[in-house]
């Protein structure tokens, strides 16, 4: 009897650790596949009445896979020099491949700046040109204005 125990401790030890592995596997693969979705859509980038387009660059970029939780996160940081405003720009759909230093045009919803996916990234340049992602966008400055408190 002793040794049937033992021998199912054993099989338990070596089973949790695969069973794991197993889940991470099938949670990468989906996010594999949701990437792969997101990417084919094509948004049709639009400038309307309550939008702007203006000119800029990505300084930056946030890519995180959070392979346990089925989460991806894709931000860019894109600088506009002639207002001096900097975004941050999340990742919806589209074009997911705009690297730090791209030039870009930013679509963006002046009018009613809160509300999810209000905005388009076009690439300008080489191979990225008129390239689409769809974002959300944050105006920079205003968040950190915010979070001091000042206003």
């Amino acid at each position: 009897m002793s040794r049937i125990i033992g021998w199912l401790v054993i099989v338990a030890i070596i089973l949790t650790p695969l069973w794991y592995g197993v889940h991470l596997c099938q949670n990468y693969a989906y996010l594999q596949k949701e990437a792969a979705e997101e990417a084919a859509v094509v948004p049709d980038a639009h400038v309307d009445d309550e939008s702007v387009s203006e000119i800029g660059y990505i300084f930056g970029m946030r890519r995180e896979n959070h392979i346990r939780d089925r989460y991806r996160n894709l931000v860019w940081f894109i600088a506009v020099p002639a207002t001096g405003q900097r975004f941050s720009c999340i990742y919806s759909d589209g074009f997911p491949d705009f690297k730090t230093g791209d030039g870009v045009m930013l679509i963006h919803n002046t009018q009613h700046p809160d509300e999810a996916d209000n905005g388009y990234i076009v690439g300008l340049h080489d191979e990225r040109k008129g390239k689409v992602a769809r974002v959300g966008t944050n105006d920079l400055d205003k968040m950190e204005l915010e979070d001091t408190g000042d206003q």
